[in-house]
């Protein structure tokens, strides 16, 4: 009997230490495949963030190359004469790069636009109606009302913007005569181009949005305005003359200084995606008398 006991204690001792072992390999195992699993982790974050960060990189590279080629199609253009929508070089481009970056490139002829710097020259240059006016009639046209105190401190002012926005970082209270309406984003149809050597930047009759032309000429002859859109329609308008003929001789020459049928300022605006990742860009060009082509603003 007591053999019997002793042996039955020595094999509850083998159990006891089997138990054991097999724990100690079950900790072994779990910690294992927790740090297994926390490496997998780890080279899964990496192997995503090094994915983004090519992706930003391809991104940046259709960019670019998108901003080139539509500088190099802008400077391939021969008719230096005439600017209008119709032209190759004003046309969308698509395509694909090696490494699969779908690019697209977008043009918009800003001498299209208000040029909001006109509102810091001198009010005789305009006629009877001066850059201030044709503003709050543009304004109008959104059911915007700008302040007049504000429009007067800027042109006594006489500092050139750089931006639409800048106008609004300036003077915070024309945010709220700036604002977008259900007729639309008076930004679409504001810019800030300088002025050039021989004069102030002109309106382009190929290009002008009804709605600045009209603001220019006032409701009065907004039937020259219809007149205008008819005659480019078809094709391009190569002199101002043509255009301008059509109007009283004092009205002529105050337009006269005011519109071109040329263009020297666009903006491309450049999409580029890659591994669903999608940036644009946004560049001002400026077309010289030589044909060249350069960047004066650009914004990522």
């Amino acid at each position: 009997m007591h053999f019997s006991s002793d042996l039955t204690f020595e094999n509850q001792l083998r159990a006891s230490r089997r138990g054991a072992a097999f724990l100690l390999v079950l900790v072994i195992l779990v910690v294992a495949a927790g740090l297994v699993s926390a490496f997998q982790h780890h080279q899964a974050g990496k192997t995503i963030e090094l994915r983004m960060e090519r992706a930003k990189l391809e991104v940046r590279g259709g960019l670019l190359l998108g901003l080139s080629e539509g500088m190099k199609a802008w400077a391939e253009d021969m008719d230096t004469d005439v600017s209008h929508p119709a032209e190759l070089w004003a046309e969308a481009i698509s395509f694909e790069t090696e490494d699969g970056v779908k690019v697209r490139v977008v043009f918009e002829d800003l001498q299209g636009r208000f040029n909001l710097n006109w509102l810091v020259m001198p009010e005789e240059l305009f006629g009877a109606r001066g850059p201030g006016d044709v503003f709050r009639d543009l304004l109008a046209y959104h059911g915007l009302r700008p302040e007049t105190q504000i429009l007067t401190e800027l042109r006594e002012e006489g500092q050139t913007l750089r931006t639409p926005g800048e106008l609004v970082a300036r003077y915070p209270d024309s945010a709220e005569w700036l604002r977008a309406t259900e007729e639309g984003d008076p930004f679409e149809l504001l810019t800030t181009l300088p002025s050039t050597a021989t004069g102030m930047t002109t309106l382009n009759l190929n290009t002008a949005h009804p709605a600045v032309l009209r603001a220019l000429v006032g409701d009065s002859l907004a039937s020259w305005v219809d007149t205008v859109e008819q005659m480019r329609e078809s094709e391009p308008i190569r002199s101002v003359h043509t255009v301008l003929e059509f109007l009283p001789e004092v009205v002529q020459n105050a337009l006269r200084p005011l519109l071109d049928v040329r263009t020297r300022y666009v903006e491309v605006r450049v999409e580029a995606e890659y591994d669903l990742t999608l940036h644009t860009l946004r560049a001002v060009l400026v077309r010289g008398e030589q044909g060249v082509v350069e960047v004066i603003k650009c914004q990522w």
